[in-house]
């Protein structure tokens, strides 16, 4: 696992009422794939592989926004990802048990961005999920 410990000091300064969720999220993005790894970027916990996949926005006290700044690309099964942007989806979660709740399907969209990366352009899905 990738852990920064520049995103863990980010994330104990941020005293969010959600740390404990920020931290699990992290764990199960970078528990996917050693390829992935974190950074700070934007205020936030970044993913990368191969270019940005997602960040973890903790501007609201009461839940946690992922977004996907190339989501409109990714297979999106499950419709947990949301959003009408030409490129960006998010997902949002409140407590741990929804993020482990959606564990699955966050393995498969971070499955899917490694996957494209690797072997495939980045696309628009026709027919992704808008919410």
């Amino acid at each position: 696992m990738n852990r920064n410990k520049i995103v863990d000091q980010f994330v104990e300064r941020l005293h969010h009422p959600l740390e404990k969720e920020i931290n699990l999220l992290r764990e199960l993005i970078l528990g996917v794939d050693s390829k992935i790894s974190e950074d700070v970027k934007w205020s936030s916990p970044t993913f990368t592989y191969k270019g940005c996949i997602a960040s973890i926005s903790t501007k609201s006290a009461d839940f946690l926004t992922l977004v996907f700044h190339k989501g409109a690309f990714l297979h999106n099964d499950s419709g947990m990802l949301m959003g009408d942007d030409p490129e960006i989806r998010t997902c949002r979660f409140s407590t741990a048990a929804d993020i482990l709740s959606h564990k699955n399907n966050l393995k498969q969209v971070f499955q899917n961005w490694i996957y494209l990366q690797e072997y495939g352009p980045l696309t628009p899905k026709v027919g992704a999920h808008a919410a």
